[in-house]
Parts: structure tokens; C-alpha cells; sequence
């Protein structure tokens, strides 16, 4: 009788009190840093050189490669429609990401480069039309803070993605990787940001704002 007592009253010791929660001695510190509570972000940035882009979907490239000799196309060729000048509009990125712990940020992003120039007759160097196309990266990302502060985090970042290219003749489908070796937020809830990109979807600065939540 006594044995049962004992472990009764061990079985009714053992069970949860009422109102407690699970992982409720869990630190918050294990997790992220309680003076910080954001759990989430969403970053839109612009800027950087997209070097593939403009290595991979630029014919403008191809045709001055022919004029100066060091073109692969036959002599005969040098009468065919040509190219203008290309343009782009630089990547316009939107990004969700999650916080993981004060160090350690995941995130998903969408980037876009939109690419527009004039096609010229061969022979006449008339104007015959103006087109158009869109590079699209899909990238997650690791970011890697080193620094922060209450109003300032630097930070580095890799990620490894996908890319689809359209621009007249020309489609490519590559996987992108980049870097960002260095990169500064600026700002609490809501947040300017800048960072330096090296890889196929941007080389140089990248600039954008977002919002903790």
C-alpha cells in the first residue's frame, strides 16, 4: 500500500501544472535576443551591375565583337539586322525572411531585371523595332550577422538559386550563385539597408528598404 502511495503521489508530481506551456523555461536567449522581438522581415531593393545578365542576353555584345574582327558569325553576316544599344533596368528584389536566432536570418527572394533595346536594318540603319525581355532569379539566401546594435546590424550573406532569361532569340536557364561580403541595416521596426553583392545576379551595390514584424 505504502509502494502506491509513493508512486501516486510521483505519477501526480510529474504532471504539468495547470497553465504552464511548453518550453516555458526555454530561454529566449537560445533563441533570439528578447530586447530584439522581430520574427519576420520584408526587404524591396534595387541596384547592382547584373553581370550574367548582360554577358548571357545582350546581343549588343555579339555585334561589336563582329565589327572589331574577334566576332564568331561569317563575313556576310555584317548585312544582317543588328543591334542597338541594350539597357536594363538593374534587379529589383523583394525578399521575406525569417529570423532565426540573433545571428542567423533565412531568406526567400524574387528578383527581377527588366531588358529593352532597338533592333536596326543590316543595310539601311533603320529603325525596325524596339525589344523587350526580363531576367527572374529565385534565391534563398543565409545571412550571417556579426554586428548589432540597437539601430544598426552588419552583416554577410550566400546564397544559391535559379535564373530564367528571355531577350529576343536568346533564353537561359542557369543556377545563380551570390555573395554579399558586406552589408548594413540601418533602423529598427522599419529599415534602410545596403550591401555589396558579388555573383551572377548582382556585382556592386544593392539599396532598398524593409519592415520587422
Amino acid at each position: 500500500m505504502k509502494k502506491f502511495i509513493l508512486l501516486l503521489v510521483a505519477a501526480v508530481a510529474a504532471l504539468p501544472c495547470p497553465g504552464s506551456e511548453p518550453g516555458k523555461n526555454v530561454r529566449k536567449t537560445d533563441v533570439i535576443d528578447p530586447s530584439d522581438p522581430f520574427r519576420y522581415e520584408v526587404r524591396v531593393g534595387w541596384g547592382g551591375y547584373p553581370l550574367f545578365d548582360d554577358i548571357y542576353l545582350n546581343p549588343y555584345n555579339e555585334d561589336v565583337g563582329i565589327y572589331y574582327g574577334y566576332g564568331d558569325r561569317p563575313l556576310s553576316s555584317l548585312y544582317d539586322d543588328y543591334s542597338g544599344p541594350v539597357y536594363m533596368t538593374g534587379v529589383i528584389s523583394a525578399e521575406f525572411c525569417f529570423i532565426l536566432k540573433k545571428w542567423l536570418t533565412l531568406s526567400v527572394g524574387l528578383n527581377f531585371n527588366g531588358i529593352w533595346g532597338n533592333t536596326y536594318d543590316g543595310e539601311t540603319s533603320a529603325f525596325l523595332r524596339r525589344d523587350s525581355g526580363i531576367s527572374m532569379t529565385l534565391l534563398p539566401q543565409v545571412r550571417f550577422t556579426y554586428k548589432t546594435g540597437r539601430y544598426f546590424k552588419l552583416y554577410s550573406a550566400v546564397g544559391l538559386g535559379v535564373t530564367y532569361g528571355t531577350f529576343r532569340d536568346k533564353r537561359i536557364v542557369s543556377p545563380c550563385l551570390h555573395f554579399v561580403p558586406f552589408g548594413l541595416t540601418a533602423g529598427r521596426k522599419v529599415y534602410g539597408f545596403a550591401e555589396m553583392g558579388v555573383g551572377m545576379l548582382i556585382t556592386g551595390y544593392n539599396v532598398g528598404v524593409g519592415v520587422r514584424f
